[in-house]
């Protein structure tokens, strides 16, 4: 994600949103942790790629369990504390890779090329350091590969299609450890350093002479190796995360991004390393030779010895190893990432993947044919045709995902709405219970009278309600008040306190969703459509997102659900056009969506110098990003603004003619 000072909604972490102190320790704890643990693997590849053939090993279980059985367990860790130092260059690696595409981004905004341009400049850069901690430790890892003390014990175990040769011909020519000093790795060490110093030359009559050339015997195809490796690896780690962001129906429940990037960084690690096995067969053999020789005649002895089977030398091991591995670096990476991120992003992030936010980043659309379904709706019924038992009358309205029409009870003619929501592909939300929300009954709720199921449309019948909706109610109203406003909150609040005790949620408190009816001689306000949100929550997300940006919570643009909070932020949202007029946040639904994880509301305006500070301090409350700051239905209710009447009695009119401009241009 690009630094600005609005920061994107971003489901990526990039370098510029990390607190360094906290990631850079904490990172290499974690990759220390990982490396410990599969460091046995990284020996067993290794004591395979060097030998001829299957000349020692029959693949990577037998070296595993010949390796133990007749050099003990700690031989799986020799090298390790070399090996380890790689710690360093992996942090230059990732620092140069993270700055790298943070910068690629001025160039493009392809997020694979930025991922592979970053991946090769930082393997370029670092193998300055691991390439001669890799040469060290790899010999350090050969030691004891065929001691001459066990010669007798591998003939009696080697594979029946070992070479005929000494068991000195069946591995390359490596440097020669003394039998010794093979008790002390520092030892080890300290002669594999001196011998890297006094690199002995094919051409027994040249002269050993100190040169640190032997810690760089095949640096140029270890930097092409590992740099290919990385420009493979980034590209397909975020091609895999967006394909399966883009299959929606693998995961019709809320998956955790950590999950996705964990399979990604195994299926990149896969693809990697399968496309890049002979060449890692090629560094090894080129960096464990005892005697300088040409790399290019290295490489045709090797492809002399192995022709084809270079291909899958030490595959499965290197396999197990690098998909293992990605899987366990990317947890911990991601994780550390997610415990170091800056203050001001901490809102900016999806923890979760929503599938919703995916389609309208997307821009798919939707299916408008229905199909035939099974029961959806716990609580409704199949018996019951609506056709039976009504007539559609004239349409109210016409949505993306329902229609919404009149109808008249057969014989009764009673009046109702009902809305008809076609069933389409497969049921993507879990059944709920209906008559749960059948039941409510609340002077400032619409009744749900019942719901009706055939196959391939759901039927909510409610009481229709004709009165104005709230933006019509403020227009036909002369004088404008900060009270008439505190008033309809009160009753809304009222409506939204039976609800969430129930635990349901309206997930649309908008203007057209806030009606007003007389009852008893006495008007008040009526909150309909809550049935949707509840029935078919993550259309009812969808739609949100896509067609009301502006009543989107900052918890809902991280991928949750519909909640109390996600409710009361809708209502402030609604308060701030009530008493101003204007929207908090306006732009593109880019934008608009930014501004709302940045919670910076401006009451700069001078529709706000009429209002009271009891009337912005309660606003203010109820639209914290942060959820646990927010107002709860019950602390909204016992605020100055609302309990103790305490506002400003002002004509609101500026206020009241932005809203008839705003309710006269959706006609």
């Amino acid at each position: 994600m690009p630094e600005s000072d609005e920061p994107n909604l971003t489901y990526d972490i990039d370098w510029p949103m990390l607190d360094k102190s906290r990631f850079i320790p904490l990172n290499l704890l974690s990759t220390f942790i990982v490396r410990s643990v599969l460091y046995p693997v990284t020996l067993v590849r290794t004591r395979l790629q060097v030998q001829i053939k299957s000349s020692i090993y029959r693949g990577t279980w037998h070296a595993l369990r010949t390796t133990i059985h007749y050099e003990g367990y700690r031989s799986l860790y020799k090298g390790f504390l070399v090996y380890n130092c790689q710690l360093v260059p992996g942090l230059i690696y990732i620092t140069i890779f993270e700055a790298t595409r943070a910068r690629a981004n001025i160039l493009t905004t392809n997020e694979y090329l930025r991922a592979g341009v970053g991946g090769t400049v930082g393997s370029m850069c670092s193998q300055i350091l691991a390439c001669p901690i890799d040469i060290v430790s790899q010999h350090m890892q050969l030691v004891g590969l065929s001691s001459s003390e066990k010669k007798r014990r591998f003939k009696n175990d080697v594979s029946s299609q070992s070479s005929s040769d000494s068991l000195k011909n069946r591995h390359v020519r490596r440097i020669h450890v003394p039998k010794e000093i093979r008790h002390s790795n520092y030892l080890i060490f300290k002669h594999i350093c001196s011998a890297l110093l006094y690199e002995k030359h094919a051409n027994k009559n040249s002269k050993s002479e100190i040169s640190f050339k032997g810690f760089y015997r095949g640096y140029l195809v270890s930097t092409f190796l590992f740099s290919l490796t990385s420009g493979v690896w980034w590209p397909s780690y975020y091609f895999y995360q967006r394909q399966m962001l883009n299959i929606e129906n693998m995961f019709p429940i809320e998956v955790p991004l950590l999950l996705i990037q964990c399979i990604a960084g195994a299926l990149s690690s896969l693809t990697s390393t399968i496309l890049t096995n002979p060449i890692d067969v090629c560094r090894t053999r080129v960096q464990v030779e005892r005697e300088r020789r040409r790399v290019p005649q290295i490489m045709r002895d090797l492809w002399q010895e192995e022709r084809f089977h270079i291909f899958t030398k030490g595959l499965t091991a290197r396999l197990s190893h690098s998909c293992i591995y990605s899987l366990l670096i990317i947890f911990g990476y991601e994780t550390v990432k997610r415990v170091s991120l800056k203050e001001e992003y901490q809102g900016h992030v999806r923890w979760y993947i929503h599938y919703i936010l995916i389609m309208v980043e997307e821009h798919q659309q939707i299916e408008n044919l229905p199909v035939e379904q099974p029961h959806w709706i716990g609580g409704s019924t199949l018996v019951r045709q609506f056709e039976d038992f009504y007539d559609l009358d004239e349409p109210i309205n016409h949505g993306q995902f329902a229609d919404v029409y009149k109808c008249r009870l057969k014989n009764r003619q009673a009046l109702r709405a009902v809305k008809c929501i076609p069933k389409r592909g497969k049921r993507k939300t879990p059944i709920k219970n209906a008559s749960i929300i059948i039941q409510l009954d609340n002077p400032n709720l619409v009744v749900i009278r019942e719901i009706l199921e055939s196959p391939t449309h759901i039927y909510i019948v409610q009481d229709f309600v004709d009165g104005p909706n709230l933006f019509q109610k403020i227009a036909q109203t002369e004088v404008h008040t900060e009270f008439n406003i505190s008033k309809y909150c009160s009753q809304i609040l009222r409506a939204l306190q039976y609800m969430h005790e129930r635990k349901i949620y309206h997930g649309k408190i908008h203007v057209e969703n806030v009606l007003f009816r007389t009852i008893d001689n006495e008007e008040k306000v009526c909150l309909v459509d809550y049935t949707y949100s509840n029935l078919c929550t993550r259309q009812a997300i969808t739609l949100l997102v896509n067609d009301s940006p502006i009543f989107c919570a900052p918890e809902i643009l991280r991928g949750e659900t519909f909640s109390a909070s996600s409710d009361m932020w809708q209502l402030g949202i609604l308060l701030y056009l009530c008493l101003s007029g204007s929207y908090p946040f306006v732009g593109s639904a880019k934008q608009i969506f930014q501004k709302i994880l940045n919670g910076k509301i401006d009451y700069d305006a001078p529709e706000w110098d009429q209002i009271s500070i009891n009337g912005k301090t309660f606003i203010s409350n109820i639209l914290q990003v942060n959820v646990q700051d927010r107002l709860t239905v019950l602390q909204a209710l016992s605020q100055p603004w609302i309990h103790e009447k305490v506002y400003h009695t002002d004509n609101l009119s500026q206020a009241r003619t932005n809203i008839i401009a705003l309710e006269t241009g959706k006609k």
